[in-house]
């Protein structure tokens, strides 16, 4: 019975500190040791003999749930600063890698670490370059004002294709699925969209109608169609074998300052202090976003991305290097992600939406990580799955954080590790082996954020 009484009173601490971190009343994080060193205690041999399965599923729950209500949604994970402005970013069909471009060079890194995988120069112009990725980011156009346009292979470094274009490009460009066409609205006349093939260079359909500067135009899923936008107000398609206009939908503005469409061509994200989605099909408004519900923005957005279901916008300023998410369906912005100095030239979704990426004219790309798609109820593995030791393992394998505990962490071994688990928190039946068998088997993205969650947020002084 004492045994009994003694784990119902672990129990009990357990859920006052809980509570207490549910509600923000504590922000030590040696509140949060105590939490796993309690959980430790209720996971004991003994004590999983006394308490029923559902009730040590409810304890792990609500230590976990604390954890996670401490976090902000979205925690910044790289920060790099380049010599250059920053004019493009991408990721590739996972969301394992990044590409980002600036005026003169394409780089390669591990989305999670940062590590540059491959780095080349291009050549091309004096002036400042349009720079645009395909779907998975394996191609990247660069078009300028001075009428240079060329079209790189980002894996391999090598030039694809120059293509002869009218002076005067201009900033729309988009590439079919294939990445066999790309269409652009190139030219002193940037009311004409044109079509190229990217393997011979040449141009192979022009689209006319539009009666002002094209600000977006996107293929269909078998490169049938284009849709593109205008100043002049209209939504119009058009069949790419004959050039023909086959529809065409105007929007009720008075002026449309910037434009996005989603990825599959239905919404349309249009703005300048006032954000609207509409519908392409039908040219009526879905959605709006203004200083009524949280949205903030004097002169519209540089840049912006549909996340891969189209509930969420992420928008960069125009003038200022403020990053926005929006949701769609609720009309609410989610959240305001700072950090840029100044304005934002390109911002995307990775393929789930667990990591945004942001490249700037202060010439510094950037990586956010969604918390709750990585580590909550919205990842794959969320850390209600693992089990204790795993959870610690995550927890305290990062140096930053480990500082808090332990002098010699620059030094600290997988064995040291272990042996300050087992004398510090109580952690049974940690070994070296163990240790070595969970860093191994650790998910890539629960890894990335957590180690941006302690780098943020436990780094010492």
């Amino acid at each position: 019975m004492a045994l009994k009484s003694k784990i119902l009173a672990i129990a009990g601490t357990l859920f006052v500190v809980t509570h207490s971190y549910a509600n923000n009343t504590t922000d030590s994080s040696t509140e949060w040791i105590e939490l796993v060193r309690l959980e430790n205690i209720l996971a004991l041999s003994r004590v999983r003999k006394l308490l029923p399965k559902e009730l040590q599923n409810e304890v792990h729950k609500k230590t976990i749930a604390a954890f996670l209500s401490t976090l902000p949604r979205y925690i910044e994970n790289l920060s790099i600063q380049e010599p250059k402005e920053m004019c493009a970013a991408n990721f590739n069909q996972d969301g394992s890698r990044i590409v980002s471009a600036s005026s003169d060079t394409v780089t390669t890194r591990d989305s999670i670490t940062g590590k540059v995988i491959g780095c080349f120069r291009v050549y091309h112009t004096r002036y400042r370059p349009d720079v645009h990725f395909n779907t998975d980011a394996s191609r990247v156009a660069y078009f300028s004002f001075d009428g240079s346009a060329q079209l790189w292979n980002t894996t391999t470094g090598k030039l694809i294709q120059n293509f002869v274009t009218p002076q005067g490009c201009t900033s729309t460009a988009h590439f079919n699925n294939d990445s066999s066409r790309i269409i652009t609205n190139s030219g002193l006349d940037s009311n004409t969209l044109r079509m190229w093939d990217t393997v011979t260079g040449k141009q192979t359909q022009h689209f006319i109608g539009h009666t002002d500067y094209i600000l977006a135009a996107q293929f269909n899923d078998n490169s049938s169609q284009i849709t593109s936008v205008s100043r002049d107000r209209t939504i119009r398609t058009w069949d790419t074998a004959t050039g023909e206009e086959i529809k065409q939908i105007r929007l009720p503005l008075d002026y449309i300052g910037s434009a996005q469409f989603s990825g599959n061509r239905e919404l349309l994200a249009t703005g300048k202090t006032m954000l609207q989605i509409w519908n392409t099909a039908t040219g009526q408004e879905i959605q709006h976003f203004t200083e009524d519900n949280g949205y903030s923005s004097k002169y519209g957005f540089k840049s912006a991305h549909f996340n891969h279901d189209t509930s969420r916008l992420l928008t960069g300023d125009l003038i200022h290097g403020d990053l926005q998410i929006l949701d769609i369906t609720t009309g609410q912005k989610l959240a305001t992600l700072l950090g840029h100095r100044y304005y934002v030239n390109s911002v995307k979704f990775n393929h789930n939406g667990s990591q945004l990426a942001s490249a700037s004219g202060d010439r510094t790309l950037r990586t956010w990580i969604d918390v709750k798609k990585t580590l909550g109820d919205e990842s794959k593995t969320p850390l209600y799955d693992l089990k204790i030791h795993e959870l610690i393992m995550h927890l305290f394998l990062y140096k930053k954080f480990l500082k808090h505990f332990h002098k010699n962490v620059d030094r600290i071994t997988f064995g040291g590790l272990a042996k300050f688990l087992n004398q510090r928190l109580d952690v049974p039946q940690v070994t070296e082996d163990g240790l070595k068998n969970i860093y191994c088997g650790m998910n890539r993205s629960l890894k990335a954020a957590l180690r941006a969650l302690f780098y943020t947020h436990y780094a010492t002084t």
